[in-house]
């Protein structure tokens, strides 16, 4: 397969999967405008415009193989598809908003709930869960993730599928970086290949992989754009602009910074385009983007951005507007360290950036440490979804202080080449910096990208590279070492909560038993007790007397009849054979 082969394929599958979520949030979104609720068939035919897509695409890029590259396309993504979902289905979501807040969300997606023509229902109520609380997120928040999961939930009936778009997102943000790489004159393959993988596997994204956080959705999508407006700005071809415009609907319906995020990448285009004088491109661009931003905003993204404009006076709300949350609540709800409240986001950002790797729980404050040191506390903070304080990682900080004199100094050695790079940086700076909580990893997962583009240029300097490779290597050596930690400790920690609750609810199941469970703000659990066929009946606060047990952080259950939840439990030293047979 040759490089330009190559590049059509990636580009062919690394798209393919940002146009069906798109065009599955559209389907939904204009079923909802008419009145009907999310089915199971508009997940498969979200298919059918990703599909087009992809052959038309491979018709006019590899005419000569366009039937072969579109059918090894397909089957990557068949292929692919399956394995994300298998993956998904295989791990149970145990976080903390993954489950009070997005997993409730997409339940009530699937069992009914039209959030274009009923917004503001104060609970969600249908034939099987009922009544399931619906949170002031739910309501106000942009809701493209949970679209998606809930359709495809509605396909499979298995609520943790929803998360294999997680997956299929990253594979995605992979491949059109590494289209994005293998189109610029003198990279090699390896270490295009190496950059793109270090670019996907963005610590967000991979530690909210085997939940319902979209942060990683948005770390995925964002890499995907900035990779699409560099070939943009690079080549002459428009087909990446069949994947940029259903990326910006999808950044625009993530989260509430996305449509932010999507107005300044869609300026830094069209601006580099102008400077480009590329007439052609720059009005294709422009027509694309403000399509997106039409479609996104008040199409798709009908609920949230409007209905709270009509309800509330401010697209944002509650961020924002006549009737937001106070300034103390917001604190507390974005857990804003006491020592960063009073700082700008510039200060916030960097004090953020150099502290110890943790969690935060509002009020604690953020703890500086000396660059490069670890502790076996800050990686193991890993395993969970939601690192506030160096959040990239424990090594990112240092990293990212070192890189910045080795750059400067590196911009002399080749003026010509640095003008672009710098081009880059400066609109990954603005992405990053026009949200107020920059501090926060999950809020700007593009920071991860600024000191690759910094690496990837001290590898880009020719002949004259030879000063810098070193510290290039060393900085790499690093990077990958930080990254490891990461993926290390998220896997193991996430891999041992699955088995461990996978193993109670095998006990339970088996057991026939009724339960009394107390699921605290995680309803949601009810659906994973439904699909095994656990009999359970939920209250407010369990017997003082009762015999109790966690099914995941903050779940609590007992057996109706009294008995002990550890009889042929896990936490106790019995064979399999005894486990399964449980309780009697």
């Amino acid at each position: 397969m040759s490089r330009h082969e190559a590049r059509v394929f990636l580009f062919l599958t690394g798209s393919f999967f940002i146009v069906w979520m798109a065009a599955t949030l559209v389907l939904s979104a204009l079923g909802f405008s008419l009145g009907y609720k999310l089915s199971w068939w508009q997940c498969p035919a979200g298919l059918a415009p990703a599909a087009a897509v992809l052959v038309v695409a491979a018709k006019k890029l590899l005419p000569g193989a366009a039937k072969k590259t579109a059918s090894a396309g397909l089957a990557a993504i068949l292929a692919l598809t399956a394995a994300s979902v298998l993956i998904a289905s295989f791990f149970i979501d145990t976080s903390y908003d993954g489950r009070a807040y997005h997993q409730n969300t997409v339940i009530q997606l699937a069992t009914g709930w039209n959030p274009f023509e009923r917004p503001l229902e104060p609970d969600g109520r249908s034939g099987t869960y009922e009544p399931l609380p619906r949170s002031p997120w739910t309501v106000h928040f942009p809701k493209s993730a949970e679209t998606n999961a809930a359709a495809l939930y509605k396909l499979t009936g298995l609520i943790q599928t929803g998360k294999a778009f997680n997956l299929m997102l990253l594979y995605s943000a992979f491949a059109l970086t590494l289209y994005a790489l293998l189109g610029m004159e003198g990279v090699r393959f390896r270490s295009a290949l190496l950059f793109a993988g270090l670019a996907a596997l963005n610590p967000v994204a991979v530690c909210t992989l085997h939940s319902y956080y979209v942060d990683g959705h948005m770390a995925s999508l964002l890499t995907s754009l900035f990779a699409l407006v560099v070939v943009l700005w690079r080549e002459k071809g428009l087909w990446p602009l069949a994947a940029l415009g259903p990326a910006l609907v999808l950044t625009i319906n993530t989260k509430f910074p996305g449509l932010g995020y999507a107005f300044f990448l869609s300026g830094g285009l069209l601006a580099g385009l102008l400077l480009r004088k590329a007439r052609r491109r720059l009005l294709a661009a422009g027509a694309v983007c403000l399509l997106a931003g039409v479609i996104g905003f008040g199409g798709a993204g009908y609920n949230p951005y409007l209905t709270n404009w009509r309800h509330f006076g401010h697209p944002l709300h509650p961020a924002y507007g006549p009737r937001s949350f106070p300034e103390e609540e917001m604190i507390r709800f974005l857990s804003i360290p006491p020592n960063l409240a009073d700082k700008n986001r510039f200060e916030k950002f960097f004090i953020s950036l150099m502290s110890r790797s943790d969690y935060l729980a509002y009020p604690k404050p953020a703890r500086l440490k000396i660059p490069f040191t670890v502790t076996a506390e800050e990686v193991a903070r890993f395993g969970g979804t939601t690192i506030r304080a160096g959040g990239f990682g424990p090594l990112f900080g240092g990293i990212f202080l070192l890189i910045l004199p080795v750059l400067a100094a590196a911009f002399f050695l080749d003026k010509k080449l640095a003008g672009p790079h710098l081009g880059f940086a400066a609109l990954l700076g603005l992405t990053i910096f026009i949200n107020p909580q920059a501090w926060w990893a999950r809020l700007t997962p593009q920071v991860w990208l600024l000191p690759l583009a910094f690496l990837f240029f001290l590898t880009s300097l020719g002949p004259r590279r030879k000063a810098a490779r070193p510290l290039a290597v060393i900085l790499l050596t690093l990077t990958l070492i930080n990254l490891g930690l990461v993926m290390g400790s998220s896997a193991v920690q996430q891999t041992a909560r699955t088995l461990a609750l996978r193993w109670r609810l095998e006990l339970l199941s088996a057991s026939g038993r009724l339960i009394l469970l107390q699921p605290g703000p995680f309803h949601s659990t009810r659906v994973l007790l439904a699909e095994r066929g656990i009999p359970y009946r939920e209250i407010d606060v369990l017997p003082a007397e009762a015999k109790t047990r966690t099914l995941g952080p903050g779940v609590k259950f007992a057996y109706a009849d009294g008995g002990d939840p550890d009889e042929g439990s896990p936490d106790r030293a019995h064979s399999p054979k005894d486990r399964r047979g449980g309780a009697p």
